[in-house]
């Protein structure tokens, strides 16, 4: 089972609310039309996501998983700023330098 969700940190639901669904609304603070992306996921990250969907709602945000996935996907590279040390939680292995 995966780590509840902990909105403690949330001080403004209403704010976040708006966050999150900025990519669904015409008209946003966004010049141009979201752009479509699409890829498949494994079904346990499916049900981690619909999971985290589900705690969002309880908590009295109206999302989508589609909403969901974007502040995911923007928390994690936002947090990480794509290093792959931390993508990989310090697991990335070293690369040896070839002998001449």
């Amino acid at each position: 089972m995966h780590k509840a969700l902990d909105l403690r940190g949330i001080n403004d639901l209403a704010c976040v609310l708006r966050w999150v669904t900025l990519g669904d609304k015409r008209g946003s603070m966004h010049q141009e039309p979201a752009k479509q992306f699409s890829f498949r996921l494994p079904p346990q990250l499916v049900q981690r996501v619909e999971e985290c969907t589900e705690g969002l709602r309880a908590a009295g945000l109206d999302v989508n998983r589609a909403a969901v996935v974007r502040l995911l996907l923007t928390r994690a590279l936002d947090s990480t700023g794509c290093n792959i040390e931390l993508l990989l939680g310090g697991r990335a292995k070293r690369t040896r330098k070839r002998r001449a």
